[in-house]
């Protein structure tokens, strides 16, 4: 066999994840903003007592509409990149904001006619601060600190929970992937959450129930990411991946039974949303590291709340169908 002729074979059979790296040259400096809206509206509910079904006709008819809409920018200073690690970052969080609004009515034979129209803003003291992130091989994990005086601006404990990855590179091929793959739901949790825990502080009608830290997220299912070529754009190389596939992202957090008029106690809120989704991821392959992602998706949903066994009284149960869809946005450009 001739060598030499395999070598290129071999090259170009390659080609398709060579390109997909994260590798910016250090001293890269980024702003990136990530957007997420969701709409929901519904109200079918359902309702099991002291383990018997409640029938319809019982309860209240309910109509609920919800949207939640994010917008986090941050301004990111590659310091060192290793092996597709960023092993040195300076992250500048410009902006956080995160709003919450609903309507709710209700009526029904034996019920009181209601209506009602929350609005819910979280901000963070984060807002403005810049913080160095330090990669730990031994421990597996970053090290943080404010890069600013000591005592100045926020306390340290703000520090906790920020999360340095925030790449997306959780999208990229694995090795000797082809031209496709799939990826684990838990890629979703980059966009859900971008840059962890940013510790917000909400004010308005549902402050405490959106301000909950013992909240927790888990995500569900897989998603298939398929290469579907390159272009140029304004002389930037870009390779372009489809992604599609369908997740579930569950929150839960507790809550209390002080709104529910039949019980009262403690109890677990558990939101689920199972989400079909679709869109494009662009990489930009001149400078090695993402472009933008644009995701829409159909959204099904529940908001589940169950009593404590530990509380007194008999046991409760009770669900909200909902429905609707959900974008998410994220765009990297040259920071000014």
């Amino acid at each position: 066999m001739n060598t030499l002729a395999v070598i290129p074979l071999l090259t170009l059979l390659a080609a398709p994840t060579a390109d997909l790296q994260l590798a910016p040259a250090a001293g890269t400096r980024l702003t990136k903003t990530f957007a997420m809206q969701t709409s929901l509206e519904g109200g079918e509910l359902e309702v099991i007592m002291d383990g018997m079904e409640i029938p319809a006709e019982f309860l209240p008819v309910l109509e609920l509409s919800m949207t939640s809409s994010s917008e986090m920018v941050f301004t990111d200073r590659y310091l060192a990149v290793q092996d597709g690690r960023v092993t040195g970052l300076a992250r500048t969080f410009d902006d956080l904001e995160d709003v919450h609004e609903s309507t709710e009515s209700m009526e029904g034979q034996g019920f009181e006619a209601t209506s009602s129209k929350n609005t819910t803003t979280g901000r963070s003291e984060l807002e403005g601060e810049s913080v160095r992130f330090t990669w730990d091989a031994e421990e597996g994990a970053y090290d943080a600190e404010f890069e600013r005086g000591e005592g100045e601006g926020a306390g340290d404990g703000l520090l906790e929970g920020l999360a340095a990855p925030l790449d997306l590179t959780g999208f990229l091929p694995p090795k000797d992937a082809g031209d496709s793959w799939t990826v684990s739901a838990e890629v979703l949790a980059e966009l859900v959450s971008p840059g962890g825990n940013l510790h917000f502080l909400y004010s308005g009608d549902d402050a405490e129930r959106f301000g909950s830290e013992e909240a927790r997220t888990s995500f569900d299912g897989e998603l298939e990411v398929i290469r579907r070529g390159e272009h140029s754009r304004d002389g930037v190389d870009l390779i372009e991946l489809e992604i599609e596939g369908e997740v579930t992202v569950v929150i839960e957090s507790p809550t209390d039974l002080d709104d529910i008029p039949v019980v009262d106690g403690t109890g677990l809120q558990t939101f689920t949303q199972t989400i079909t989704l679709e869109g494009a991821l662009r990489w930009n392959a001149s400078a090695n590291h993402l472009h933008s992602l644009e995701l829409e998706g159909e959204v099904e949903a529940t908001m589940q709340i169950e009593k404590d066994a530990e509380s007194a009284g008999p046991s409760f149960k009770s669900t909200i169908h909902l429905a609707g869809e959900t974008s998410i946005k994220v765009g990297f450009e040259a920071a000014k």
